[in-house]
């Protein structure tokens, strides 16, 4: 996990967890870094499994030290 943001109390973090336990591992080490502050987590699901969703049960379980969990799709441009 890596702060890339640190701005008048705002810390934004980026992860590469991309299978439900490490997104919770994840999760849990900044709850414990965090006590009780907000978490807001925004997920990429960029693997197939978790584009198929193949994990959505143990996904929204590994989200819960979340506040508002979301999700980003970005479109992908073929030739660009």
């Amino acid at each position: 996990m890596e702060l890339i943001i640190n701005h008048q109390g705002l810390r934004v973090y980026d992860d590469f967890a991309h299978h439900p336990t490490a997104i919770k591992t994840t999760l849990e080490g900044l709850r414990q870094q965090v006590g009780t502050q907000k978490i807001l987590a925004i997920v990429e699901p960029r693997s197939n499994t978790m584009r198929l969703g193949i994990h959505t049960q143990s996904l929204a379980e590994s989200l819960q030290e979340a506040m508002k969990p979301s999700f980003f799709n970005p479109i992908i441009w073929a030739g660009i």
